[in-house]
């Protein structure tokens, strides 16, 4: 969930985050919306799973054989 009803994160959470901005630089609050709005795009590109497409004799040969088994 990327918004947790309000609640805010826990104080340890917060400390990791901001040790993680520390070491990339992160300075300002204009450094630190850049920052996730680039995590996040890196975050849709690896969910976006690309679909191998199918050779075309696929399809003929998983008919040829389920006609075999019948």
């Amino acid at each position: 969930r990327k918004h947790k009803d309000g609640i805010l994160p826990t104080l340890n959470y917060m400390e990791v985050v901001l040790h993680d901005w520390l070491n990339k630089g992160v300075q300002t609050t204009e450094d630190a919306l850049n920052y996730s709005t680039n995590l996040e795009s890196q975050w849709e590109k690896k969910k976006s799973v690309q679909k191998v497409s199918e050779p075309d004799w696929l399809d003929d040969y998983i008919k040829d054989l389920a006609n075999m088994e019948a």
